[in-house]
């Protein structure tokens, strides 16, 4: 499945069915947890749940992908391409200037973001790190 909005690099490969057996396999094959969901409402049956998150949520679409039908390939396509489009980068002197800058002027850190292509987290965090912590979010 795409990354939301929240999280644009956190891509996810997510399994929910009622077979506990084959939920508790998948799971074991990723080396995660499953979980077990309650139904919700009365005739439907509870489920059980497992996921794989981030890097290797792509590594694994990546090998699936030759397998799929074409909508689950565009959907992988579109999967991969947002998480590398969102791939972690190193702050440099340049963009720290540009955040304390910005920071400074009133801005808020969504759009500091949007503009060196990080998430909003990356500026709060480091805007905390470095003392500034009652700057606009």
């Amino acid at each position: 499945m795409c990354s939301p909005p929240s999280g644009p690099s956190s891509s996810i490969i997510s399994i929910n069915m009622t077979d506990e057996d084959i939920i508790a396999r998948v799971a074991s094959i990723f080396g995660v947890s499953y979980c077990f969901v309650k139904a919700r409402k009365s005739h439907h049956k509870h489920s059980y749940s497992t996921r794989l998150q981030g890097k290797r949520a792509i590594e694994l679409m990546i090998k699936l992908h030759p397998l799929m039908g074409v909508r689950r390939k565009l959907q992988i396509d579109i999967a991969i391409e947002s998480h590398h489009l969102h791939k972690k980068i190193l702050l440099t002197e340049q963009n720290a200037d540009f955040i304390y800058d910005s920071a400074s002027r009133g801005e808020t850190h969504v759009n500091i973001a949007k503009k060196i292509g990080v998430e909003r987290s990356t500026i709060t965090k480091f805007l905390k790190r470095k003392g500034l912590q009652c700057l606009k979010h």
